[in-house]
């Protein structure tokens, strides 16, 4: 039935079959919804008696053939992504197709003149496939999202200038120079034309239902004055961008989540009043008033590392953060953490402090990073319970003990540390991943029961006795 053993195999899977049994018809008949995603299949010959088949995902697999396909007519959303086709003929009579991804097919140059027919087509994803030709992509009057961002030697952006309908479109890492064949697109709701080379944007001002926009890692964008206009936007990402400032940005207040990560800002004056800001990324300007930020207090997440970060205080309001990252600042003082009594994820490594005491009450946290302090005591830590993720790699930790309650902990990063007894954590046996690097660990034996330890690292420390890890599953992977 089928030609491909592989496929043979994961249709065996799908249907709780033993390898001896006998695939029916009947059964085959009976699949609406199919998933066979990355399993080495090369040929899928067999699949032509699915006939019911709506929905069927084939990403990653070896397929460069799909002629089987063509009599799936009820097929309604199909994934091809990953593949090597050389041709999409074959689903030129599948006219109800609603979502088509053939995404990642980068072997064979593929001709995309038959998607023409498929004009039931409301989502079309075609990122980084192989392509020779594209045109009369304007019969698809019913698409409205498209990821577009094809490889092919002689693209023109105005064969998307037509799909007056399109809510959505992906054009990232396409080389563009120039945007302004987009002019048409007025209904657009979504654009990421990221990784691109263009500088100007003036075909942006007439976007009037723009609310997400992506604009980043762009060396040539440096003026976004026109954005000013663009007053119905909620996400925008300028992260790698050399901007000349963020003025545009003032009456910008409908954002809710905005990225200006290595934009070579100083000022942030102009969002001070972005009061509807829930996510922003500051990380890696230099800043020189970051207290501008204390009427922000709906952010839930928050990411300002690499900014030359002194002080915290402006947290003191910020009731509603969630996550918080200041990893590779100079902070000496962490007590306005105290405040943040709903955070869930702090990054606060590469800092200057050593007092953990205002994280002593934040019983939500569930990963905390403090590699690159100071800190001495884990004490304060005892009743953070609800900790999946430690590191506290390079302090000056000598005792583990206030970790011996934290039942959920999965990975524990300790390397350059003082570290001499494991004892205290001998009962966290939900831990995957344990390191233990440039310690004073002499003993073992608290490890063995650890049977979950996938990753355990004990290189620079004098160790007496590795046999007593021996029976451990993973044993193998470990490294002392």
């Amino acid at each position: 039935m089928f030609k491909d053993d592989n496929l043979h195999q994961a249709m065996l899977e799908f249907l709780g079959k033993k390898e001896n049994e006998m695939i029916t018809s009947d059964e085959l008949e009976k699949i609406d919804i199919l998933s066979l995603r990355n399993k080495d299949i090369e040929f899928i010959d067999g699949l032509e008696d699915c006939i019911n088949l709506e929905v069927l995902d084939l990403t990653g697999n070896r397929i460069e053939h799909i002629h089987p396909l063509e009599k799936l007519t009820k097929l309604t959303k199909l994934r091809l992504s990953r593949n090597a086709l050389q041709s999409i003929e074959p689903l030129k009579d599948l006219q109800r197709l609603s979502n088509l991804d053939i995404s990642h097919n980068e072997v064979f140059p593929l001709d995309l003149r038959r998607l023409k027919d498929l004009d039931n087509l409301e989502v079309l994803n075609i990122n980084s496939t192989n392509v020779s030709h594209i045109d009369k992509l304007d019969k698809l009057d019913k698409l409205r999202e498209l990821h577009g961002g094809v490889r092919s030697d002689n693209f023109d952006l105005s064969v998307y200038s037509e799909l007056k309908n399109l809510e959505e479109l992906h054009l990232p890492k396409m080389w563009l120079y120039d945007i302004c064949k987009l002019q048409g697109l007025r209904k657009l709701r979504v654009l990421d034309i990221s990784g691109n080379l263009f500088h100007d944007i003036s075909v942006l001002e007439d976007f009037d239902s723009l609310e997400e926009l992506n604009l980043s890692n762009n060396k040539y964008l440096h003026d976004i004055s026109l954005l000013a206009k663009c007053k119905n936007l909620k996400s925008l990402q300028l992260n790698n961008c050399k901007l000349m400032n963020i003025d545009a940005l003032e009456g910008l207040t409908k954002l809710e989540n905005l990225n200006l990560e290595y934009c070579e800002i100083k000022d942030l004056s102009p969002i001070r009043n972005l009061t509807n800001l829930v996510r922003l990324d500051l990380g890696k300007n230099r800043i020189t008033d970051i207290s501008i930020l204390e009427k922000l207090r709906k952010i839930e997440n928050l990411t300002i590392d690499h900014t030359y970060l002194t002080d915290l205080s402006f947290l003191k309001d910020f009731d509603c953060i969630h996550e918080l990252d200041f990893h590779n600042n100079m902070i000496l003082d962490i007590t306005p953490l105290a405040e943040c009594t709903h955070l869930r994820v702090l990054d606060a490594s590469n800092n200057w402090f050593s007092d953990l005491t205002p994280v002593k009450d934040l019983v939500d946290l569930q990963a905390l990073k403090i590699a690159n302090n100071k800190v001495e005591s884990l004490e304060p830590l005892k009743n953070l319970t609800e900790l999946r993720i430690l590191d506290i790699y390079n302090n000056v930790v000598e005792d583990l003990t206030p970790l011996q309650n934290m039942m959920k902990l999965i990975r524990l990063r300790a390397d350059h540390n003082s570290i001499m007894d494991l004892a205290p954590i001998q009962n966290l046996t939900n831990l995957v991943s344990l390191t233990l690097k440039a310690n004073y660990i002499t003993d073992l034996e608290p490890l063995i029961g650890m049977n979950k330890l996938y990753e355990l690292r004990l290189d620079s420390n004098p160790l007496e006795n590795m046999e007593q890890l021996e029976k451990m599953q993973y044993y193998e992977k470990f490294t002392y």
